[in-house]
């Protein structure tokens, strides 16, 4: 072989190896960036569902209070109608005596 075909493969070999160095380098680089991307948007998401439940944790809060005053009214609605027939009752019988 001539020098110049040695010197041709060499140099071919080279840029070969120089190429695939600098692949690997591009490569490793984004898959850094990726990496990081994702953690990012892994923090956003948890942050995100966390309000989320923060605002579905206070709404359910809010609705057992509601629930709690409907039940407290719904206890007490029957005594009062109660209390209303007798009072009633009273009235009646006051204008059956005085009439």
């Amino acid at each position: 072989m001539s020098e110049a075909v040695v010197v041709a493969l060499i140099t071919g070999a080279f840029a070969v190896l120089a190429q695939w160095l600098l692949s690997r380098s591009n490569r490793d680089k984004l898959y850094e960036k990726m990496d990081k991307d994702n953690a990012l948007a892994i923090t956003s998401i948890r942050a995100e569902l966390e309000k989320n439940q923060a605002v579905t944790d206070q709404k359910i809060a809010d609705l057992t209070r509601e629930v709690r005053e409907h039940n407290e009214f719904a206890r007490r609605v029957p005594v009062l109608e109660a209390q209303m027939q007798d009072i009633s009752g009273r009235v009646h019988d006051m204008e059956r005596r005085g009439a």
